[in-house]
């Protein structure tokens, strides 16, 4: 008998040589760990993990911001329209 094969739905992957802040708006910080018990952390340059987000029933939009003081949050962008491929965001020190 073969056993299903569970596979995430998103992968998000940091090609920045900083670490990113990631959150779903209205929804919270979007975790993307390895395992369950681990808290939440940045994304790591060079890092790919799986994204669980905070609220499935709410819009899958995600906003994002380098993990350092004094960088504001991107707009929030749609990611749930199924259509897999590379996604771009501009980001800026707040100010």
């Amino acid at each position: 008998m073969k056993r299903p094969q569970v596979l995430p739905r998103f992968v998000l992957y940091n090609a920045l040589h900083v670490p990113l802040q990631l959150q779903q708006p209205g929804g919270g910080r979007v975790r993307t760990l390895l395992s369950v018990d681990e808290k939440w952390a940045p994304l790591a340059p060079g890092q790919r993990r799986p994204v669980h987000w905070p609220d499935a029933t709410a819009a899958l939009r995600l906003s994002l911001r380098v993990s350092e003081p004094g960088w504001s949050w991107s707009g929030s962008v749609d990611v749930g329209g199924g259509v897999p491929g590379d996604l771009f965001v501009k980001v800026r020190a707040g100010g």
